[in-house]
């Protein structure tokens, strides 16, 4: 089974995410062994951003990388149970 990181890199709409990941260091934790769930922005998402702010989040890492937090969640979930979540 691909980690999340393996995911991402194997799939070109998320090619901004991919480089967002890696500037902001997290490649490894998403390689690791724990399972994570990521609502992963694809490149139309950050596309839907001014390039200002994407430029910005790129040159502060610590700043990428919490927002980038944001959308992790511990655990494994598939669609049907992020449905039904509180």
């Amino acid at each position: 089974q691909k980690t999340i990181a393996q995911i991402v890199a194997s799939k070109p709409e998320f090619s901004t995410l991919r480089k967002a990941l890696e500037t902001a260091g997290l490649i490894e934790t998403l390689n690791g062994g724990t399972e994570f769930t990521v609502f992963a922005p694809t490149n139309a998402a950050f596309s839907k951003l001014k390039k200002e702010v994407v430029d910005e989040l790129f040159a502060n890492p610590e700043k990428l990388k919490t927002i980038l937090l944001y959308h992790v969640v511990p655990n494994k979930y598939v669609a049907k149970d992020v449905a039904q979540l509180k």
